[in-house]
């Protein structure tokens, strides 16, 4: 027997991640504002440690780094 989701469930924690996405791509912009155009992957480290706090923060920015090396090696 599997786990599911309600389609409320998965409709507000969809909500929940574009809200955090478009919170760190606006500050990584503000960032980058100040130097280039282009957002490098260092705005957003920072975006994400000035908007999440503490351990979500580490545990965020290591499954990034995670899946960046994944995505790097699979091509």
């Amino acid at each position: 027997m599997g786990l599911s989701l309600s389609q409320e469930a998965v409709n507000n924690t969809n909500s929940f991640m574009m809200d955090i996405f478009k919170r760190i791509a606006k500050e990584a912009g503000c960032l980058a504002r100040n130097k280039s155009r282009t957002i490098t992957s260092g705005e957003i480290q920072t975006s994400v440690h000035l908007l999440l706090s503490g351990e979500i923060s580490k545990l965020t920015m290591s499954e990034v780094t995670r899946a960046v090396i994944k995505y790097a090696t699979s091509r």
